[in-house]
């Protein structure tokens, strides 16, 4: 909900600017059987738009449906906060306290990401040196924004591993971080492209995509990305907006 809120938030003032480099005023469409008629209204004041003004009238028109766009957006923002306003999520453990004869079906799930977390795996042994940066579970990450990123996983309670080997045959990836549901155990992976404004680097995210996808491995299903580049850097309230959207009914 947070997410789509943003969204709707993000659309209004991409609307709100965009009107706002146009025009003053509005236009008027009258009809007289099959003639129609421009006017261009403002100030209380009307003045006839002829033919040859069809550019602006255009230009106008477009106002008009920027303006009703953003009169319903802005209906469904205030919407959406005020449902927020009203609704009281519960977590898991929320959940199951209160039907605990259902307590026995998550028991060994949750068990068992606990194992999985736990225990040891195959990493990336390319420039382990580089791992420089400390979380809060002590693993060792290659970029603040990697460290962001795990800190919000481990925040929320969330299973996951660093460069964890994934071997699909002959050949092998190290996604940035292997996660695991916390609810349905599903996998997903998060990898974060950090150097987008480097040519070679962005180069070859089109290749790791495409191994993805040749794999099943969707982007926007269970493929995370995020990106960054020097001046405009990955921030806390953009991962746990992704955490939200992706892991809400488990943390």
């Amino acid at each position: 909900m947070e997410e789509t809120l943003r969204r709707v938030e993000a659309r209004i003032q991409i609307l709100q600017d965009e009107i706002a480099a146009l025009p003053p005023g509005k236009l008027v469409c009258a009809g007289n059987g099959n003639r129609v008629k421009w006017y261009y209204v403002e100030a209380h004041k009307r003045t006839y738009i002829p033919k040859a003004d069809y550019a602006f009238a255009e230009e106008m028109a477009i106002k008009t449906d920027k303006m009703q766009e953003l009169a319903d957006l802005e209906n469904q923002r205030d919407a959406i906060l005020a449902y927020m306003a009203v609704r009281k999520p519960l977590k898991q453990e929320e959940r199951v306290r209160q039907n605990p004869k259902y307590a026995i079906f998550f028991a060994d799930q949750t068990q068992e990401l606990q194992t999985w977390a736990m225990a040891s795996y195959e990493k990336n042994p390319v420039h382990s040196d580089g791992k420089i940066h400390c979380c809060c579970n002590g693993e060792m990450v290659r970029s603040k924004a990697e460290s962001m990123i795990a800190q919000a996983l481990y925040v929320h309670q969330i299973p996951f591993r660093y460069e964890c080997a994934l071997r699909v045959g002959p050949n092998v990836v190290y996604p940035d971080f292997t996660i695991r549901h916390p609810v349905t155990g599903e996998v997903y992976y998060w990898e974060h492209f950090g150097m987008m404004d480097d040519g070679r680097y962005a180069a070859n995210v089109g290749t790791k995509l495409n191994f993805y996808i040749s794999q099943g491995i969707i982007p926007s299903i269970h493929l995370i990305e995020t990106y960054e580049m020097k001046d405009k850097p990955l921030s806390a309230a953009k991962i746990e907006s992704i955490i939200q959207a992706y892991f809400s009914s488990g943390v």
